[in-house]
């Protein structure tokens, strides 16, 4: 199934990004703004309480977007089934915002991909198209790698504004303060530091073909009223 329901006051990320997009969106729209320098108010498709919280898969992501009509090579031609599960899915015009959400720095690293034959040749053959775009000149594997979820979140930027042309954008949410963890708060400078270190494994430049329309944001969950 490629709508899948979520349960809601859950702990962590989960639970932030539903009250981020149906009670605290300013918290984001203000941010954005400023990164992109265009005041924006984000149209949220997902994860709605009124849709169940729900978050969307594969040409069903596609689908609740809105951008089905625009695009030109199908999505089962560049990632098989059970592709990345988007945490949050907004628009604003004719923009289209795609979602990841971490309240954990550990929650960065997914290890690799269990997919085998076609349909692990396919994304060994997309991910190599998003890393010879990027000019990665190293031959360091993506689809057995400690940021493997990093990876095909940008192939997939890749695929949504490189090959058919929609005007897409990325963005990384880091929750900072979130009360469910018990562990050290992490900082701004410990994100940072994490993501200097993904970029590092998966021989990327921080500023490359892609980098301006892939967003790290970062929202203080002590401005929830919880």
């Amino acid at each position: 199934m490629a709508r899948k329901p979520k349960e809601h006051n859950v702990a962590g990320s989960q639970n932030d990004i539903q009250l981020l997009a149906n009670e605290y969106p300013e918290l984001l729209d203000s941010q954005l703004s400023t990164l992109i320098h265009e005041s924006i108010k984000l149209n949220w498709c997902s994860p709605l309480k009124d849709d169940e919280y729900a978050e969307y898969v594969d040409q069903d992501f596609i689908d609740k977007l809105g951008i089905s009509d625009k695009i030109k090579i199908p999505l089962k031609q560049f990632w098989p089934n059970k592709g990345p599960n988007w945490d949050g899915l907004a628009k604003y015009k004719n923009k289209v915002f795609i979602i990841e959400a971490k309240a954990h720095i550990s929650e960065q690293q997914i290890e690799s991909t269990d997919s085998k034959d076609k349909s692990l040749s396919l994304i060994e053959n997309s991910l190599q198209k998003t890393k010879n775009f990027l000019e990665v000149k190293s031959n360091v594997s993506w689809c057995k790698n400690n940021y493997y979820q990093y990876a095909n979140r940008l192939a997939h930027l890749y695929f949504l504004r490189e090959l058919n042309n929609i005007d897409a954008n990325l963005l990384f949410i880091y929750f900072l303060n979130d009360k469910t963890i018990l562990e050290k708060k992490e900082t701004i400078e410990d994100w940072e530091k994490a993501i200097d270190e993904v970029y590092k494994s998966l021989k990327i430049e921080r500023k490359n073909k892609l980098s301006n329309y892939i967003h790290h944001i970062y929202i203080d969950t002590n401005k929830f009223e919880r």
